[in-house]
């Protein structure tokens, strides 16, 4: 895993080592009785609600659309789910017991000398450690340097101001009143109703992420705005029960990369009069405009008309967009153009801005350049195509893409043969898109097996998040061994 360090530290063998590791990296320590009763407890909970429910369907369950409940406590009795469950959990406990007797210490991961290494990092007050956005590296800031960054974005007063505590406050109101009318005119149930109004919410977070894969040694910094228990993530993951289907019926839309290798693979066309193309948007999320993305949302639930509650679910989605406030180092902040890339829905909120937007500009006929643009195919704000005509048009295309939203600015990238694409490589230059494989980015020495190809794929993947749980249906379609 690549380690960028920008700060001012000379960091050591063994703390670049502990780093390496990843973020997501737990070092081994003494097992813990109570939370092994703890985990074992929960899977059991588990076990007996899926036996006590099976075949039942409570009437309150028929009137909740959207599926979003409020979490509940209740843990069936043995003598409720039958003696198949009793004797499975004895089992389990015996094998369990069986399993620890002996064990007096873990095998620890770390070395001494990494574990002191993980200790002083860990008492470093002066740096700020972040993932990379893309790529699956490890950032290393002086606290200073990164602050500046945040505070650089927080000053667009085109984006972000300054916001009261008061503010907030409405909020909350807001909230509880409108899923309280939305609850006497029959549009959500009582589970719904509780499930939208967060008790005892906190404030979102405003946190950046290095694009190092454009600059290693000044990157941008993409906001983030952890939205986790704040009083909109119920509002957003509701929202996103009705759009995310929605969205996915756009002609372009691209789920992962699964699911690209699988729309593109064996696509013919003429290689001799074709280029391959892909465009990345910049800032995308933070560039639309609330406004409009509300009317782009609103077209998607007019398309494809049902027994949604859409009036609420606008409703509930201009609350979310219009009172996106988040703190930063103890001072509150209102983001005033866009979404927040943290939110539930926001994914949904740009394919429904972009799958709007590609309904005038890509897929309509009288569109300029419609003849050119083949195989349009978009994840989010990555975009393939292959364009049929010459390189100075595809470049008269790419200005006129420029010029038809000023809020939507668009980088390319083309080749006659190949070009990369998410995580994978495009090969077309045989005028079929077959040879379409991973591209691992590691040496002979490294990519020894799968096994270490797969990993280094994760580690360095645009989107790792996105391909970790494709990788063994991307191997197969790649027909490699897995």
């Amino acid at each position: 895993m690549p380690i960028y360090n920008l700060s001012s530290s000379d960091l050591n063998k063994e703390e670049l080592s502990v780093l390496s590791r990843g973020l997501s990296f737990v070092p081994c320590a003494p097992l813990n009785k109570f939370k092994l009763h703890e985990d074992l407890f929960a899977f059991f909970r588990k076990v007996r609600l899926k036996k006590y429910f099976e075949g039942r369907t409570r009437e309150e369950e028929n009137l909740n659309r959207s599926g979003c409940k409020p979490p509940s406590s209740f843990t069936p009795t043995l003598d409720t789910v039958g003696p198949e469950v009793q004797i499975f959990e004895r089992m389990v406990l015996k094998d369990i017991t069986r399993l620890l007797t002996g064990v007096n210490k873990p095998n620890f991961n770390l070395t001494k000398q990494e574990n002191l290494a993980l200790n002083n990092i860990e008492k470093n007050n002066a740096l700020i450690i972040k993932p990379c956005d893309k790529g699956g590296g490890i950032t290393v800031f002086d606290k200073n340097k990164y602050d500046t960054k945040i505070r650089e974005m927080l000053s667009v007063e085109e984006h972000y101001r300054p916001a009261h505590p008061r503010e907030l406050q409405r909020l909350t109101t807001t909230i509880r009143e409108l899923t309280n009318n939305a609850f006497e005119e029959g549009f959500i149930c009582e589970d719904e109703l509780i499930f939208l109004n967060k008790t005892n919410p906190v404030t979102p977070a405003l946190y950046g992420l290095p694009k190092t894969h454009k600059s290693e040694v000044n990157p941008p910094m993409r906001p983030i705005i952890s939205t986790i228990g704040s009083c909109t993530e119920p509002l957003s993951k509701y929202i996103d029960k009705f759009l995310c289907p929605l969205t996915q019926k756009y002609e372009s839309f691209v789920r992962d990369t699964g699911d690209m290798i699988t729309k593109v693979e064996g696509t013919a066309f003429d290689a001799r009069n074709n280029i391959l193309v892909t465009l990345d948007i910049e800032a995308l999320y933070t560039n639309i405009p609330q406004c409009q993305a509300l009317q782009s949302v609103s077209s998607l639930l007019q398309r494809y008309p049902d027994s949604r509650p859409d009036r609420f679910i606008l409703q509930c989605l201009e609350v979310v967009l219009l009172n996106n406030f988040f703190d930063y180092d103890g001072a509150l902040y209102k983001q005033v153009k866009g979404t927040s890339m943290g939110a539930s829905c926001a994914p949904s909120i740009a394919n429904a801005y972009m799958g709007e937007w590609e309904l005038q500009h890509v897929y309509n006929e009288v569109a300029p350049f419609f003849e050119n643009v083949r195989l349009w195919r978009r994840f989010i704000d990555d975009i393939f195509f292959i364009w049929h005509g010459t390189e100075e048009q595809l470049q008269d295309y790419i200005g006129w893409l420029n010029s038809s939203d000023p809020n939507l600015k668009f980088t390319s990238n083309y080749h006659t043969e190949k070009v990369e694409f998410l995580d994978i490589e495009i090969n077309g230059s045989s005028g079929i898109l077959e040879n379409v494989f991973i591209e691992f980015y590691a040496d002979e020495e490294t990519a020894a097996t799968i096994g270490s190809a797969k990993r280094d794929l994760l580690q360095h993947a645009a989107h790792a998040e996105n391909i970790h749980k494709d990788i063994t249906s991307a191997l197969s379609l790649c027909q490699l061994p897995h």
